[in-house]
């Protein structure tokens, strides 16, 4: 796991399903680490979403969130400004 992502290696998908991943727009191929995001459960090449991860907490595709957000005993929740 990384910070709530299930990491996966591709292997057992059925012959006629070709996944992609939404990064790179390449085919995930048997072996290949890849990233499973929590929520929306799209699945990514490992490098690309830990890349993908420094620049956004969202995931890039539907914009769900990729990890839990942070309510800490300070915080508390504000919707997002239209602003």
């Amino acid at each position: 796991m990384m910070g709530g992502i299930c990491a996966l290696v591709v292997g057992d998908a059925e012959e006629d399903e070709t996944e992609l991943c939404a990064i790179c727009v390449h085919v995930m191929v048997p072996g290949r680490p890849v990233r499973v995001l929590p929520g929306c459960t799209r699945a990514f090449h490992h490098d690309y979403v830990h890349r993908w991860r420094t620049i956004s907490p969202r995931c890039l595709v539907c914009n769900a969130w990729v990890t839990q957000r942070s309510q800490g005993p300070n915080r508390r929740h504000r919707p997002p400004s239209l602003i």
